[in-house]
């Protein structure tokens, strides 16, 4: 089912990630597979376990959007990712303090339900960090984590129904690497005493 993410946002503020350090799906061609290594190997994917994928931010000082695209993503260093995190969170005015603790919290949580998953792996998926860009003091803060994309994920039961011999135990350490690469930048941003 199709959701608009961000129909609830006047100005939205996106990161689209790539999670996991194995993009490429069980059931893709050889040739698909060794160029979505490649991919890993030469970006922030095989070392953090997530890449930037897109982003769009609102800057609310001068009422433009900037944004960098998967092609940028795939040339940053994990010195670069790290500072496109504190700068997504950097609105042209000031650094999004009241954003950050609401993503840590959603972050964590969902380390924790994918570390449960015994048999998923989420390959080729997305997460989107979203929220509002243009802030009112009066209004509170409109913050959403989303998990996207899950054309290329299997369990046990797929693999089986797919006659395919591959059947992965235990939770997906690649996908589960990403999130926690990004609960250790997230938590480092956080106000002391948080």
């Amino acid at each position: 089912m199709l959701e608009n993410l961000v129909a609830k946002f006047g100005h939205p503020s996106i990161l689209d990630l790539k999670m996991g350090t194995q993009t490429h799906g069980d059931d893709e061609s050889d040739a698909k597979k060794a160029g979505k290594k490649r991919k890993a190997e030469n970006s922030t994917t095989k070392e953090l376990g997530v890449r930037l994928h897109g982003m769009q931010k609102y800057n609310a000082c001068n009422g433009k959007f900037e944004t960098l695209s998967k092609y940028d993503g795939l040339k940053f260093t994990a010195e670069e990712f790290r500072h496109v995190i504190t700068n997504f969170l950097y609105d042209g005015v000031r650094q999004r303090r009241e954003v950050i603790q609401p993503v840590y919290d959603r972050l964590c949580h969902f380390y924790q339900c994918v570390s449960q998953q015994d048999t998923f792996r989420f390959y080729s998926s997305s997460l989107l960090i979203i929220y509002e860009g243009q802030q009112s003091p009066s209004t509170p803060v409109r913050v959403d984590v989303r998990a996207i994309d899950f054309a290329h994920t299997i369990n046990e039961s797929s693999a089986l129904q797919n006659d395919k011999t591959q059947v992965h135990k235990g939770p997906d350490k690649g996908y589960l690497l990403g999130i926690k690469t990004l609960i250790d930048m997230f938590g480092e941003l956080l106000p002391k005493g948080s």
